[in-house]
């Protein structure tokens, strides 16, 4: 009795001290190796609540954050271990959802434990395979509540290890070299042992420093000491020969003044070099020290063997480039690099050394190249040559058709004729491989255009008016007149002489074109479904008749004359005045952010390519009152990239050595991504340029850097599942691109159609401030290897990035939500969606855990604090089952997130089928009949 008495009362104290602060018990047997230890964060709400709070040891003070997401706190152990475990005792104000990450450099990090459903005061105790490293963070990326993250006590522990480095400094004293320095702060001055001397580069990108070993190592780990100019991303690469590199260890969030102290397994190697990419700052990279370590590897000296000399072009071609150069005494063959620029990476072009000394590189784009070579005698290799540069005669291949005021009117009208005959064909044109573009240099033609599949038609003037053409259309390629299916086509940079009809639908642009009469957008009654026009002018009327969405930004007409479900205007002259939901207008005053597609124009008998500047809070068109602000760009700074001879790693090497890239009508097999690191690369496509994933990759994957510019293609899933297929940002981006976003402008994606196709998600923007200028995101409801079960996916795009802004989006027929918001301050003007045709049964699509039916088209994620739409419109045809779509758009309900102008529509399909709410459980249900259309004008 009277131990069971004792054991109540200590058990009540237990209890009311647990009032006051957590109780701290120790389960890990491992030692806490971070106590009191150097902490950071991300912030801290107030200077009480710092991060060594977390790490001292007493439970009842606490580290607290700023009251936002996403926010960290990391603690530096001082020195490598083999991390076993952490323990995190956690205040009310706890995460729900976060990582535990292990880092050797503070910079890149490795997730150990990841958190999806904490609790307010919780304890995370958990134990883990051992992971080197020397600092330790937690990083939240979600609240329990509205206040900041805190915590009473984070214990770290541990077992003695971690990487260990030869003591030799190899790099010490050894000949360095660099793309630039300024002033006196030259390479060696990083490899001199003097932690007060520095290499500064000029404020550019990219550039790199090495260092020549004197002989091959085993080359373990390296240190490299920054100065607060640092690289942010950046690569360490290891190379034999000066030439060739192998990355050995990438960086991609340094921060000022970091250290960067890593090891890895062993690599041969002669020449150490870092390679950056993007700077933390605006000033050049600055190192103070560059240290390297490993082992000698026993490969004896490099012998001496001459670098060739009187390297020169002998001709070149569309394709080729002809190379001679004088022998060398004593060499056996010889290996030919290639780069696109002259201080850059240069690439081995021959898989075996070539015995004479001559060659030909075939197979090429257009671009311009230089070129070194080597000596080889058996296994020895010299230093190379100096380079040359050769420039491949300027060629858009076969399916670019240039025409000139000069040629015979029936010579140009019977190639457009023929053209279109080809491609406007529904059953034989929608699914074509086929792609064209048709280039008009200024003047006056008495041509009409008919404008098919996969066709572009396209001004080279500097001005819409100095090129003018008879007429333009678009015409229903369906019977009773319907365009519904009018899709993947384009008009730019061009005056029209005549009245236009222009019934289309989804992935159709018209751009800087100027109608000298009226717009029509269907054509006697026949339904056309979503379309686009930016920076038009329309003398006469615009008449949507049947057209029942459209979007309009930055234009000009005489009279707007009907509308039919869902018309949005921003920054337009003459825009109908705001009437939602009878007659359905949607009028944004000014576009808040806009950049017009760059375009190819000639400069007297030059092409070359004109880059609009950004424009705020616009209303207008850019171009009325004369050429608009902007810059022209050299086409020696493009690549211009042919289907049948491109490669993507030499456009890769293109891209990592600062040009751009410019594809021309055609499919585009790619085995891996292209990979665009340099802030303001340009992307462009001709015709409808097609990128296709052949092994399960994504087509394209953007760095986080700003001004990236990508028009004109069509990202077309392949039959192998790519997780995404265009990457814009990687995961966990974080920087702020206000002053420079990335602009992403007629960008169409498809799964299935033309061929089975399968992708998880087409598009994820991981970016903050990223624009997007017309979007179709689309799982094919009809054509090849279409089925509920063959063209699998889950969403169409995903935002992830804070303050997107996205201008006429449109998401179909992907199996869960078509549009996925996760970001802060996202902002989407239009939006048209039809969920997808062929779900089975209900039970075969239900979310949140089977508990309801569908997936809203429009999911803004429970989380986010602040967003706004305006113009929505989602529609269901539920063709082979009686479904039912609980509601199109899910919102969290919140003063900064709103919805302007949103409306549901039964199309058809089963009778009882419906969209059962508008937003979240408002709005009337969509169904057969009466009520097919509803509508929410403000919500909440």
């Amino acid at each position: 009795m009277k131990r069971k008495r004792l054991l109540s009362i200590f058990l009540a104290m237990v209890m009311l001290l647990g009032l006051f602060s957590p109780a701290i018990t120790v389960s890990n047997a491992a030692q806490n190796v971070a106590l009191n230890k150097t902490a950071t964060s991300s912030s801290s709400y107030n200077s009480a609540n710092t991060p060594d709070k977390a790490f001292d040891g007493n439970p009842g003070t606490r580290w607290e954050s700023e009251y936002s997401d996403s926010q960290w706190i990391t603690v530096d152990l001082g020195k490598s271990y083999n991390i076993t475990g952490v323990k995190i005792v956690w205040e009310n104000a706890a995460g729900k959802e976060y990582k535990i990450q292990v880092s050797e450099n503070n910079v890149n990090w490795t997730d150990v434990y990841t958190v999806t459903n904490g609790t307010m005061a919780h304890v995370l105790d958990v134990t883990f395979q051992p992971v080197s490293g020397r600092y330790v963070r937690m990083y939240g990326t979600q609240r329990v509540m509205g206040y900041g993250y805190s915590i009473w006590d984070f214990e770290v522990y541990a077992e003695e290890g971690g990487p260990t480095q030869p003591t030799q400094n190899l790099a010490l004293n050894k000949p360095a070299a660099t793309s630039s320095y300024i002033g006196g702060n030259t390479a060696a001055m990083a490899f001199d042992g003097n932690a007060g001397t520095r290499w500064e580069s000029e404020y550019s990108d990219p550039q790199w420093i090495s260092v020549d070993l004197g002989k091959s190592y085993n080359i373990t780990g390296l240190k490299i000491v920054w100065e607060n100019a640092a690289g942010k991303e950046y690569k360490i690469q290891v190379s034999d020969n000066n030439t060739n590199w192998t990355d050995v260890y990438t960086v991609t969030n340094g921060t000022m003044a970091h250290v960067l102290d890593i090891s890895f397994s062993g690599v041969s190697g002669r020449y150490v070099r870092m390679y950056g990419t993007q700077r933390a700052m605006i000033y050049g990279y600055s190192i103070w020290e560059f240290e390297v370590y490993g082992t000698d590897d026993g490969t004896p000296p490099v012998g001496s063997i001459n670098p060739p000399s009187g390297l020169g072009v002998t001709s070149y071609t569309t394709n080729s480039i002809s190379l001679s150069w004088n022998p060398v005494s004593g060499a056996t063959g010889y290996n030919i690099y290639r780069s696109f620029t002259p201080s850059g990476t240069y690439m081995k072009v021959n898989t075996t050394p070539v015995s004479s000394t001559s060659y030909t590189d075939n197979g090429l784009d257009t671009a311009t190249y230089y070129y070194k070579v080597s000596a080889v005698k058996g296994s020895e290799e010299s230093a190379l040559s100096g380079y040359v540069s050769a420039t491949t005669i300027l060629d858009f291949g076969p399916n670019v058709k240039i025409f000139d005021p000069s040629m015979p009117a029936s010579t140009i009208q019977n190639t457009v004729n023929d053209i279109y005959d080809r491609m406007a064909p529904a059953d034989s044109g929608q699914f074509s491989s086929e792609r064209y573009a048709l280039l008009f240099k200024p003047g006056t033609y008495d041509t009409f255009v008919n404008v098919g599949y996969y066709t572009q038609v396209l001004g080279l003037g500097l001005m819409p008016d100095q090129t003018s053409i008879n007429g333009l259309a678009c015409w229903p390629n369906l019977p009773n007149n319907n365009a519904t299916c009018n899709f993947w086509r384009g008009a730019e940079n061009l005056a029209v002489n005549s009245d236009t009809v222009w019934a289309v639908s989804q992935a159709v642009s018209l751009r800087r074109v100027h109608i000298r009469g009226e717009l029509s957008l269907h054509w006697y009654g026949g339904w056309t479904s979503g379309g686009f026009m930016s920076d038009c002018i329309i003398d006469g009327r615009v008449v949507p008749g049947s057209q029942q969405q459209w979007f309009s930004r930055n234009s000009k007409w005489a009279q707007w004359a009907n509308g039919v479900w869902n018309m949005v205007f921003a920054g337009c002259v003459n825009a109908p005045a705001p009437s939602y939901p009878d007659p359905p207008y949607t009028v944004i005053n000014q576009t808040p952010i806009s950049r017009e597609k760059p375009f190819l124009y000639l400069d007297g008998s030059e092409f070359k390519v004109f880059v609009p500047n950004i424009r705020l809070n616009s209303v207008g068109v850019s171009w009325e009152n004369g050429v608009p602000a902007g810059q022209s760009l050299s086409m020696s700074q493009f690549v211009i990239a042919h289907p049948e001879t491109f490669k993507v790693d030499t456009l890769n090497q293109a891209l990592s050595q600062g040009k751009h890239i410019m594809f021309t009508p055609g499919i585009y097999r790619v085995d891996k991504p292209l990979m665009v690191t340099n802030p303001n690369t340009i992307i462009m496509g001709l015709g409808l340029a097609t990128l296709t994933p052949t092994n399960g990759n994504a087509c394209m994957k953007i760095a986080d850097v700003s001004g990236v510019i990508v028009t004109g293609l069509l990202f077309d899933a392949g039959a192998i599942n790519s997780p995404v297929l265009l990457e814009v940002g990687p995961e966990g981006s974080s920087a702020n691109h206000s002053s420079n976003p990335t602009f992403l402008s007629d960008l169409y994606f498809r799964v299935g159609g033309a061929a089975v196709g399968r992708a998880d998600v087409c598009i994820i923007i991981n970016s903050n401030h990223v624009v997007g200028d017309n979007f179709w995101v689309w799982r094919a409801d009809h054509g090849a290897g279409v089925g509920w079960y063959d063209n699998t996916t889950k969403n169409g795009i995903i935002v992830n990035g804070d303050y997107v802004t996205l201008y006429a989006l449109m998401v179909e027929h992907f199996h869960e939500y078509q549009t996925v918001w996760n970001g802060e301050y996202g902002r989407t003007y239009f939006y048209q969606s039809e969920i997808p045709y062929d779900v089975p049964s209900q039970a075969a699509w239900m979310s949140h855990n089977g508990t309801k039916n569908g997936f809203a088209s429009y999911k803004v994620a429970d989380h986010v604090n602040n967003h706004e739409t305006w113009g929505m419109g989602i529609y269901s045809y539920f063709r082979d089952a009686p479904v039912k779509l609980h509601s199109a758009v899910e919102s969290p309900i919140k003063p900064g997130v709103k919805h302007h102008n949103t409306c549901t529509v039964w199309l058809a399909g089963d009778p009882a089928s419906e969209i059962t709410h508008v937003i979240n459980d408002s709005g009337n249900a969509a169904v057969q009949g009466a009520q097919m259309r509803q509508y929410i004008i403000e919500y909440p």
